[in-house]
């Protein structure tokens, strides 16, 4: 932007120089030595007339600098950038000129000199830069030079005259009432300013850029006022490029976005990033915002920016366009006790930024309670995060510690992505659809958090994640814990409940690990299918109303050790699954212990299955399991049954109990071999309808027999077991 000095036809010029400004200073200070040190010729003009024309040449003097002056009335601080203040050089020229002409009219210089000093005395200049230069040509020193008072304003004064030209540390009492402004307040001193009350004391700008900016070596103590930005032109509200900034019981509102560079529309922006005016960084000592609001700012309610690290504590930023509050960069503090409500984003941290967030309100922003992203690093604490349109706490590439938080009511509680990482500890949530999110390549912890009532998941992992789900207690959800794609998280010693739905489930080609895990509940314990290949070892699935753990599809993996009761199903395996499975304990199912089922295959090897309500181990359809060395105990109907199309191995199995051992029907064609069957109620293994095979090296030691009904034909090895043919 260019300004012009009024009837110069000069335009500021650009520049980077800091010896600019210094030129420009040097300037006014031999402006005021010539007025001051006249030549010391003298006359005798000391007739009333003389007088008369010697008073009217030095107000006309003044005059003609009051204009110059008038020039500079709309200009910023951070326009002002040219190493001369054009049209200074004709101003020293016409003060010179003034003096010719007094000599000529027969002035005494002295008395001319004298005048010239009193008529400089109402020199007074409007806007920040006309103020200062109105008080560098009456002589006087800056305001940071002058003493402290304390002032008292109504809205009768000059509220912009009288902060510009208050003696550093000076205390300014705004009364009751609204201040309408034009220009920028520029803190470049101590000051305070104390209102009564923010909706009492009403401070309304039209300034463009900012409304109060508070620049190196300036420290502000703003109280118990409202600073607006109204009107059209884009500006922040309160702007602190370095320096000291208290604020206490403030109102900070209106802050209008350019659009076309994006730039401004922030209520509080602290910012490290040079001005244009300011080129090299001053730091901000301390910022101390408390009990203040910022509301209805077209970008961010509060914005901090570089080596910033403020406390913000008992405010509120409610209904900012983009955020309430926003970290950037390297910054960092604490927000602590604040209601942040109806923003975008509640509170964004991204950059390297590294703020403490605790004790927050954080509730119905429209995208996002928490933002986090980039290579921050920030700790959310012991915060309510609630009813958030999209998310509760998003984070993306981040190192968090999230702790003690009690997130409700979204569609994702947390989410985890790209290469996020950290601790997700001690959590509540309640109500959200999906509580915990992980994928990208995140890395998190998360443990020891309590998940209830979610629509359709607890804990989901997706895409590559990875990372340790480690000591929760979930209830009442759709989906416990459920890895896709290529997840790979370890879950451990996790406690699942809920009355329906699927305690962990794993799909696609996760390769996930479980742990020592408790299931209650459910209508199925454990589902793998896909091309998941889980390892779930130890701990329990009691009381699933359909099956314990299941694995359909072209599921591999293993099951090993886990305790599983009161099912309806213990073992379900179907599809192309291919599963190991080992050293379970089974008991108490309502049909079956293990079932396989499809085209599966895989092992089920060393389980224990007891008290069966019908049958221990069942193959169907055209699995072909290999059933090596389980033990089968009071089974009631038959240890284990083939049927359909079925085949495998079953070799080294004990079974005792129930009404038979092996019952093999339809076409089924396995191969039994070295088991021992005891106290059985019937008989030890039972061929009929097409069913075929091999049956060789078992044991009957109670007597039970192997029958061959009409149209078996197995082939019959030597077994210690009597045989009886029937038609």
């Amino acid at each position: 932007m260019v300004w012009w000095h009024a009837g110069s036809g000069s335009a500021l010029r650009p520049t980077t120089s800091e010896r600019g400004r210094k030129r420009r200073t040097g300037a006014l200070v031999l402006l005021v030595v010539l007025i001051a040190t006249a030549c010391t010729r003298t006359s005798s003009g000391d007739s009333p007339a003389a007088v008369a024309r010697c008073r009217q040449l030095a107000a006309e003097t003044i005059d003609g600098m009051q204009r110059f002056v008038d020039g500079f009335a709309e200009v910023g601080l951070e326009d002002l950038t040219g190493d001369e203040i054009p049209g200074l050089d004709g101003l020293e020229t016409n003060v010179a000129a003034a003096r010719d002409r007094a000599v000529s009219t027969n002035c005494d210089l002295g008395r001319f000199d004298a005048m010239l000093t009193e008529e400089m005395a109402r020199l007074a200049g409007r806007g920040p830069v006309g103020r200062r230069l109105a008080a560098a040509l009456r002589g006087d020193g800056p305001a940071s030079e002058k003493p402290a008072e304390d002032v008292t304003v109504d809205p009768s004064d000059d509220l912009a005259g009288v902060i510009a030209e208050a003696g550093s540390g000076s205390v300014i009492t705004i009364e009751a009432g609204r201040y309408d402004l034009s220009e920028m307040i520029v803190i470049d001193r101590p000051l305070t300013l104390i209102g009564a009350g923010s909706d009492r004391t009403i401070v309304r700008s039209t300034s463009a850029g900012a409304a109060v900016l508070v620049r190196p070596e300036g420290a502000l103590d703003i109280r118990e006022m409202a600073v607006e930005h109204v009107g059209e032109a884009p500006a922040s509200v309160v702007v602190v490029s370095s320096g000291t900034l208290s604020m206490l019981g403030a109102r900070i509102a209106g802050g209008i976005q350019d659009p076309g560079s994006g730039r401004d529309g922030h209520g509080l922006a602290l910012v490290f990033t040079p001005l244009s005016s300011q080129k090299v960084p001053g730091g901000v000592a301390s910022v101390d915002v408390t009990g203040s609001e910022f509301v209805g700012n077209d970008e961010i309610g509060i914005t901090v920016v570089g080596e910033v690290s403020p406390s913000i504590t008992g405010s509120s930023a409610l209904g900012n366009g983009l955020c309430g509050i926003c970290f950037f960069d390297t910054s960092g503090g604490i927000v602590e006790n604040n209601a942040i409500e109806d923003n975008e984003v509640g509170i964004g941290i991204s950059g390297a930024a590294s703020p403490t967030v605790t004790g927050n309100i954080v509730r119905d922003n429209t995208v996002s309670g928490v933002l986090i992203d980039e290579q921050s690093s920030p700790e959310v604490l012991d915060n309510l995060v609630e009813g958030n349109g999209r998310v509760g706490i998003s984070v993306s590439g981040a190192s968090v510690l999230i702790e003690q938080n009690e997130i409700r009511d979204h569609p994702q509680g947390i989410a985890l992505a790209g290469e996020a990482t950290g601790i997700i500890r001690d959590n509540v949530f309640d109500g959200n659809d999906v509580a915990v999110l992980v994928a990208g390549e995140a890395t998190p912890t998360v443990e020891a958090n309590e998940i209830k009532n979610s629509g359709t998941g607890a804990i989901i992992y997706a895409e590559s994640a990875t990372g340790i789900v480690r000591g929760n207690v979930l209830a009442d959800h759709a989906i416990g814990i459920q890895a896709g794609d290529d997840s790979a998280p370890e879950i451990e010693e996790n406690d699942i409940d809920s009355v329906d739905g699927i305690g962990m489930l794993f799909l696609d080609r996760s390769t996930a690990v479980a742990v020592d895990n408790v299931i209650t509940g459910h209508a199925t314990g454990i589902q793998a299918r896909g091309f998941a290949a889980p390892r779930i070892e130890g701990g329990s699935v009691w009381g699933a109303s359909t099956t314990g753990i299941v694995f359909a599809e072209r599921a591999r993996g293993s099951v090993g050790g886990v305790g599983i009761r009161g099912t309806e199903i213990g073992i379900l395996v179907g599809g192309n699954a291919s599963p190991d499975v080992f050293n379970n304990m089974i008991e108490g199912t309502a049909t079956a212990g293990i079932v396989f089922g499809g085209q599966a295959t895989g092992v089920a090897s060393e389980n224990r299955v007891v008290d069966s309500g019908s049958v221990g181990i069942q193959v169907g359809m055209t699995a072909t399991p290999d059933l090596d060395t389980n033990s089968l105990e009071n089974s009631q109907d038959v240890g284990v049954l083939y049927i359909d199309q079925a085949a495998g191995t079953a070799v080294g199995n004990a079974i005792s109990g129930g009404r038979f051992g092996f019952q093999v029907s339809d076409q089924a064609t396995p191969t039994i071999e070295g088991n021992t069957l005891t106290e059985l109620e019937t008989d030890g293994i039972v061929f009929f309808e097409h069913a075929g095979g091999e049956a060789s090296g078992n044991s009957c030691p109670s007597g039970s027999s192997i029958v061959l009904l009409s149209g078996a034909d197995p082939t019959l090895g030597e077994n210690d077991c009597p045989v009886r043919r029937q038609p």
